[in-house]
């Protein structure tokens, strides 16, 4: 599995997981790597505001993983609840 990081201007960074590996609160919660790779290659981002978006999986939510978020100064973008109801119903 690849986890993907990109901004409007392409990939800052990929990280390849080994075959079976779950991903974690902690495991998802390392910043480190991700902080790095955005002063490497979008220095001048980091002096701006930084707005992050993820999906509502469970290793997400977790509150190691929200933790770490802020310490980064991040701004964590709300995603929308799962509603059945608003999907659409035609299957391509």
């Amino acid at each position: 599995m690849a986890s993907v990081f990109w901004d409007a201007e392409g990939i800052i960074m990929m990280e390849y997981l080994e075959n079976c590996v779950i991903i974690t609160g902690t495991h998802y919660a390392d910043p480190i790597i991700f902080r790095e790779a955005i002063k490497e290659k979008r220095h001048r981002i980091m002096q701006a505001e930084v707005l992050f978006h993820q999906d509502n999986a469970p290793a997400h939510k977790a509150a190691v993983a929200k933790t770490a978020i802020q310490e980064t100064g991040f701004k964590l973008l709300d995603h929308p609840t799962y509603l059945p109801d608003l999907t659409s119903k035609v299957k391509i």
